[in-house]
């Protein structure tokens, strides 16, 4: 038996490198635009969703336990126990089907790939309150395409310069941003819940803003956001 992903990443961060900016290859389009969200995307079922975000934005879609199943990961513990070696490749049209076909009730992850990040802001006190606050004082963040969570949202970038050292480590970095507002960093290896999830709160996931996914620098994402 081969040594588990987080292993090799460790042993391995100039490969892992490598195999994310091979990945990246093709995330602009033959204009150099990067990927947009579109206006209707909340009008997608969950087998069309899982297929655009393979498609356009180099995900591996994996599926997750619905809201209402028992547990305390309930709505975001993966099914799959090869989630973290899934590639888009291995994700075809076929198991799309039988993830996130009709009648499916789980919710959808993405591993996310190549140079794209998530950051996950929360203030799940107040349901997310305290995050629109922050955001509201931050217009620079007014046009990144973001999903609205239980806790507050996800805001999806892409940074071609994440040191290799954070990479290699796999862990998400976190930072506390304001009272009760911290901001956590998903890049490539991490699994991200997605629009249309379904919370155990009842909440479903939705994007609130559109539009097209910028490039941010590591020494801007680390002003904004402090990591």
């Amino acid at each position: 038996m081969g040594v588990g992903f987080s292993e090799w990443r460790r042993r391995n961060p100039t490969k892992l490198m490598k195999m994310i900016q091979d990945e990246s290859c093709g995330e602009s389009n033959e204009h150099g635009h990067s990927v947009t969200i579109p206006e209707n995307i909340n009008e997608s079922s969950l087998r069309e969703a899982a297929g655009f975000y393979r498609d356009a934005l180099g995900y591996a879609p994996h599926p997750l336990t619905g809201a209402e199943s028992q547990g305390k990961a309930r709505g975001k513990a993966p099914i799959l126990k090869n989630w973290k070696q899934l590639t888009p490749d291995d994700t075809n049209d076929a198991f799309l089907d039988k993830h996130f076909g009709h009648g499916s009730s789980h919710n959808l992850g993405c591993v996310i790939r190549g140079l794209r990040i998530a950051i996950d802001l929360d203030s799940k006190a107040d349901e997310g309150a305290s995050v629109r606050r922050w955001l509201e004082t931050h217009p620079e963040t007014a046009e990144v395409p973001r999903e609205r969570t239980a806790g507050g949202v996800h805001l999806h970038y892409e940074c071609p310069d994440v040191p290799e050292e954070v990479l290699a480590s796999g862990r998400a970095l976190v930072s506390t941003l304001s009272e009760g507002v911290t901001a956590e960093l998903f890049f490539a290896g991490h699994s991200l819940v997605m629009s249309p999830s379904l919370h155990r709160s009842g909440h479903r996931y939705e994007w609130e803003v559109m539009g097209v996914i910028p490039r941010i620098g590591w020494s801007d994402l680390m002003a904004l956001f402090g990591f």
